[in-house]
C-alpha cells in the first residue's frame, strides 16, 4: 500500500459516536468556506463524491470517494501556488447538463491574484485535465460555481478594482454558456465605493435564479452586516422582498439583514433556499481571528419569510483561529451544524428547529480532544459521506496551517 493510501484508509475509527459512520480521511488537506463548493457528489455510470483542496504548501489537489468500489480516487494536482494561503483553497463543480455532463471543474485563486480554471477531459474522471485557463487576470479571491438549470456555469469572486481605483474590491460574476471554455465580461454585481472591501459569501442556483450572500467591510475595518440579493429568470437583481436592484448594488440599495457589535466581525456563514425559493443563511459574530477557542463566538440563522427576515441565535460555536462556521443542510433547511467547545473537547453538533429557530434539538455527532472545524455539507449528495470537516493539527494563520480533511454522516 502506497503512502498517499494510507493516508487516506476509509472508515477510520475514531469516535464510537453511532451519529457518524462511514469516515474517511485525507491527510494535509484544507478547504475554506468562502470558496464554493469544496465537494460534490455526482452519480451517472460512477457513484462518486468529489473532493477539492489545497495543502498545507499550496498545492491545489481534486480527489474523491468511490461508492461502489469503496476506494479513494487521486488525487490529482491541479496547480501549485508559490506560497501557502488558505484562501487558496479550490471550488469544485460537476457540469448537470449538456454535451459536458459529468466533467468535473475547478476555480482557485490565490489571495489577490490571477483566476484559474480546470476542467476534467472525460465524464466522472480526474486523472486528466485540459490545460489551466485564465479567467480573469484581475486581482481575484474566494471564487464559488454554481450552474442554473439551463446549463450556464457561472463564478462569483471578490475582484480588486481595475486601475486607477485603489482601496476597494467588489463581488464580480463571469458566466459561460459552453462548461468554461469561454467566459462572459466581469460583472461587478456589488461595490459600496472606495476604501469598501465585499466579501462574496455564497453563490446558489435555484431553477434559473442565481442568490449571492455578501458583506462589506471599510478597508482594515470590522464587517458588521450582512447582505442577500438574487438575480432573476430574466437577469434582473432584486432585495429578498422583490425591490429592483441597479448594478452594482451599493450601500444605498438596501439595508443590511442583520449588524452586529462594533467589536465583532460579522463572518459569512451559508445559503441555502427552501422549497419555496426563500432564501436561509447563517453567519457568525466573531472576536479577533486568533483570539482562542474560550472566546465566545455567537452563531446564527436568518430565514427571509416572505415578508421580513427572521433572526435567530443559535449556539457559541468554537473558534479555531477563524470561527468553526455554520453550515445548512441542503435536504434540511431547519437543520444547521457547527463546531462547539464543551469540558475541554470539540464536539461536531447538528441543531435541528421546528418553530423557526425559536427552539433547537440538538444532537453530538463526534465529540474528541482534538480541534476540529468548519463542517461543510457535500453538495448534491445522495448517498454517505454528507458531510466534510477539518481536524486541525495547526492553525495559527491563514499562511500557517496544517489540517486533515475528514468526511462522513
Amino acid at each position: 500500500m502506497s503512502s498517499f493510501n494510507k493516508a487516506l484508509l476509509f472508515l477510520v475509527a475514531l469516535t464510537p459516536l453511532s451519529a457518524i459512520h462511514g469516515q474517511g480521511l485525507v491527510a494535509d488537506a484544507t478547504t475554506l468556506w468562502l470558496n464554493q463548493s469544496s465537494a460534490v457528489y455526482f452519480s451517472e455510470s460512477e457513484q462518486r463524491t468529489y473532493l477539492a483542496w489545497v495543502s498545507s504548501g499550496g498545492s491545489v489537489y481534486v480527489g474523491g470517494y468511490d461508492h461502489l468500489r469503496g476506494t479513494m480516487l487521486g488525487p490529482t494536482l491541479i496547480h501549485q501556488w508559490s506560497t501557502p494561503d488558505d484562501h487558496a483553497a479550490p471550488s469544485i463543480h460537476v457540469i448537470q447538463t449538456g454535451l459536458d455532463r459529468g466533467k468535473i471543474v475547478v476555480a482557485c485563486a490565490h489571495h489577490n491574484s490571477t483566476l484559474f480554471f480546470r476542467r476534467s477531459k472525460f465524464p466522472e474522471d480526474i486523472t486528466s485535465w485540459d490545460d489551466l485557463q485564465v479567467i480573469t487576470t484581475r486581482k481575484s479571491t474566494y471564487p464559488k460555481l454554481a450552474e442554473t438549470a439551463n446549463g450556464v456555469l457561472h463564478v462569483l469572486f471578490r475582484g480588486d478594482a481595475l486601475p486607477p481605483a485603489r482601496g476597494q474590491s467588489m463581488a464580480v460574476l463571469k458566466s459561460s454558456t459552453d462548461a468554461g471554455r469561454s467566459w462572459s465580461v466581469d460583472t461587478d454585481v456589488v461595490n459600496f465605493g472606495a476604501n469598501m472591501i465585499t466579501y462574496p459569501g455564497s453563490l446558489r442556483s435555484f431553477g434559473n435564479r442565481l442568490h449571492i450572500l455578501f458583506n462589506v467591510p471599510p478597508l482594515g475595518g470590522i464587517s458588521q452586516t450582512v447582505y442577500h440579493a438574487w438575480r432573476d429568470e430574466l437577469g434582473v437583481w432584486r432585495a429578498a422582498n422583490n425591490q429592483q436592484l441597479s448594478l452594482p448594488i451599493t450601500a444605498s440599495s438596501m439595508p443590511p439583514i442583520f449588524t452586529g457589535a462594533a467589536n465583532r466581525n460579522l463572518v459569512l456563514g451559508d445559503l441555502r433556499l427552501d422549497s419555496q425559493g426563500m432564501p436561509v443563511i447563517t453567519f457568525s459574530l466573531s472576536p479577533p481571528y486568533g483570539s482562542g477557542v474560550s472566546t465566545p463566538c455567537p452563531t446564527y440563522r436568518a430565514r427571509f419569510t416572505g415578508r421580513f427576515w427572521q433572526t435567530r441565535f443559535v449556539v457559541t460555536s468554537a473558534q479555531v483561529y477563524y470561527p468553526a462556521g455554520i453550515s445548512i443542510d441542503p435536504t434540511n433547511v431547519n437543520r444547521v451544524v457547527t463546531v462547539v467547545r464543551s469540558n475541554n473537547a470539540y464536539e461536531l453538533r447538528s441543531y435541528d428547529t421546528l418553530d423557526g429557530g425559536v427552539s433547537w434539538r440538538t444532537t453530538t455527532l463526534l465529540r474528541q480532544i482534538t480541534p476540529l472545524t468548519r463542517p461543510i455539507f457535500v453538495e448534491n449528495a445522495a448517498l454517505s459521506p454528507r458531510l466534510t470537516w477539518l481536524d486541525a493539527r495547526i492553525y495559527t494563520s491563514y499562511r500557517t496551517y496544517l489540517t486533515d480533511l475528514r468526511f462522513g454522516l
